[in-house]
């Protein structure tokens, strides 16, 4: 995940920005190669042109980050840089012109009762509620709909070949599919 304490950011005079308003937000990737949630740090004003500045992070040398940056005056976030996180200070300088932000929204995946895997997700049951992964990200999920709510407290889950086995305190249910 992202460390506790995210950085900094400001104007600086060197880079191939052009001038405009950019957003900045930063995701780390751990030694796995999983991306962590994006999370947006700030925003800079250019008015001349330059890079941008992030400062005040904790240095980790097992991990790396991936800054995404609004073009100017815009509003998607596309992929700038990426680099080493055994950096405390790094200047952002090169234009918005990778892959949109595909971690956008996306949260770790909560703790539960019961875990089981199937079709590149991970099902999560706590509660009433089973939670899943985003597919082929076991570790994310969209908190805002990778949720199944039941009426009952959820006694297990079961993956099989065709779909996941689901029982609550009114019976068991089949979920078909992938």
């Amino acid at each position: 995940g992202l460390p506790t304490t995210l950085p900094s950011v400001e104007a600086h005079a060197s880079g191939a920005l052009t001038a405009g308003h950019y957003t900045v937000a930063i995701s780390r990737v751990d030694d796995r190669g999983e991306e962590s949630p994006t999370k947006v740090v700030g925003q800079v004003n250019l008015p001349a042109g330059g890079g941008i500045r992030l400062y005040g992070m904790s240095p980790d040398v097992t991990s790396s980050y991936r800054v995404y940056l609004t073009p100017p005056d815009g509003d998607a976030l596309y992929l700038s840089e990426s680099f080493s996180a055994a950096f405390s200070d790094f200047i952002v300088s090169r234009p918005p012109d990778g892959a949109i932000r595909s971690t956008q929204h996306l949260a770790p995946l909560p703790a539960g009762d019961f875990v089981r895997g199937h079709a590149g997700r991970i099902y999560v049951a706590r509660g009433d509620t089973v939670f899943f992964s985003e597919p082929l990200r076991p570790h994310l999920h969209d908190p805002r709909h990778n949720f199944i709510k039941f009426v009952g407290t959820i006694r297990f889950i079961e993956a099989v070949v065709g779909g996941v086995f689901v029982g609550d305190d009114r019976g068991v249910w089949f979920m078909p599919g992938n």
